[in-house]
């Protein structure tokens, strides 16, 4: 009796280790988008010289800007706690949209900072600087790249708690007054609830 009664208890101690074992093993894979919206607005407009002495039409600067944190992301909410790890996917886009056909980009940058002082400026990294036209297409005109996202995104995986600052500058050659959509696919790992 004794002996049955040590081979339950060592078969139920084994049992709930492998569980435990099991439990840290399995993850949840969840595809999602790390998705911001946040106006631009045109500023002054200048005017760039050429080679010689030609005069180009006006460029315009613009700049934008906008804040998230890893809580807005509604699939995520529940898992923040058990959250594994985070990476992009393929996909990245930054896009302007409503704009009129013969409207370019001629330079595109992408800052972002984390807030650790609510109401002062984070220090900003550039995740890119794009210098090139970039035309419109359809009412939209859009960068498509993936190397600068795991910057971002790696930099998001290691401060999941903090909000991320996100700005958005550059020129064109028409007044922007408009939304730009900043979306990164990205892979989430999570312990099961």
């Amino acid at each position: 009796m004794k002996n049955l009664v040590y081979l339950i208890t060592l078969a139920a101690t084994v049992l709930l280790a492998s569980c435990d074992e099991l439990t840290d093993k399995i993850e949840i894979g969840i595809n999602t988008f790390i998705d911001a919206d946040f106006p631009v607005i045109s500023q002054n407009a200048m005017t760039m010289e050429l080679k010689s002495t030609e005069v180009s039409n006006d460029v315009y600067g613009f700049i934008g800007g906008g804040s998230f944190t890893l809580a807005d992301i509604p699939e995520l909410k529940k898992y923040m706690e058990n959250l594994r790890s985070i990476a992009a996917e393929k996909g990245s886009i930054v896009k302007f949209s409503g704009v009129s056909d013969g409207n370019k980009i001629l330079s595109l940058k992408l800052k972002f900072g984390m807030e650790l002082t609510p109401g002062t400026e984070p220090v900003m990294i550039t995740a890119f600087d794009y210098s090139g036209e970039l035309l419109t297409k359809l009412g939209e005109i859009s960068y498509l790249s993936d190397t600068w996202a795991p910057i971002l995104i790696g930099a998001l995986d290691a401060n999941r708690d903090k909000t991320f600052i996100v700005k958005v500058e550059g020129t064109s050659n028409f007044k922007i007054n408009s939304t730009v959509k900043v979306k990164i696919p990205v892979k989430v790992t999570a312990a099961p609830l």
